[in-house]
């Protein structure tokens, strides 16, 4: 990935949830769809102020736009913010082995992205074989590792994840120096 796709994916990954909040304040919800429809008009607005070219600002609100979007996915920078945002979302969504599954089969396509899920979510589920807990109301026991970890070092954990995910991406690399899972 070049330069400046690079400067789009991660202004696009910094901002793709702009859509939130304008979300919440007009429908009470800010649900996916919601976001993509609210976030490109914030962010246009934000990015030109800040004097970003319009190219840059285009490709930002489009990915902004389509985040939720999972079909007809066109560039790595799009496919890339689609994988980071879902690694980040199934673990602070609570999402139920079934459905990890299924973000892995269906979401989940560069090499980078298919490591770092089996590293956070498939590797615990197949070493601790994942009998479900009374207490886990649902949930595996993995899972219940993985967040016992502590808030502040599984935030940071995520954030390093996602940073891992976009310089790997852009160095067509599996392996990057100085950065821990």
């Amino acid at each position: 990935m070049d330069a400046a796709s690079l400067f789009i994916l991660e202004a696009a990954a910094y901002t793709h949830d702009i859509g939130i909040k304008p979300a919440e304040e007009k429908y009470g919800s800010s649900d996916g769809k919601l976001q993509e429809q609210e976030g490109p008009i914030v962010a246009q607005k934000m990015l030109s102020e800040l004097g970003f070219e319009n190219y840059i600002i285009d490709r930002i609100c489009y990915l902004i736009g389509h985040h939720h979007t999972y079909d007809n996915v066109e560039g790595l920078d799009y496919q890339v913010l689609i994988e980071a945002d879902f690694l980040v979302n199934l673990y602070e969504d609570d999402i139920n082995r079934n459905g990890i599954e299924s973000a892995y089969k269906n979401i989940f396509r560069t090499d980078t992205g298919k490591r770092i899920f089996e590293e956070m979510f498939l590797e615990n589920q197949r070493s601790h074989e994942c009998d479900k807990l009374p207490e886990s109301n649902g949930r595996s026991d993995c899972t219940i590792l993985w967040r016992g970890q502590g808030s502040e070092t599984s935030a940071a954990q995520l954030l390093r994840t996602m940073q891992f995910l976009l310089h790997c991406m852009s160095c067509g690399i599996l392996l990057c120096d100085g950065i821990l899972l």
